[in-house]
């Protein structure tokens, strides 16, 4: 996601509400890997699913 098009945490918070809708399931997140830092940037990424 680019910071530049807007607020981060609302159009991602927006993409997993969509996500969670689609795939009728409540356990997907969504986090801006911008937002992220050490060392849970490493964990986070190495578990990740790309959409």
């Amino acid at each position: 996601m680019d910071p530049a098009d807007g607020n981060l945490l609302m159009r991602t918070s927006g993409l997993m509400e969509a996500a969670q809708a689609l795939f009728g399931r409540g356990d997907i997140d969504v986090f801006p890997v911008q937002l992220l830092k050490r060392p849970i940037s490493a964990s986070a990424l190495a578990d990740a699913i790309a959409l």
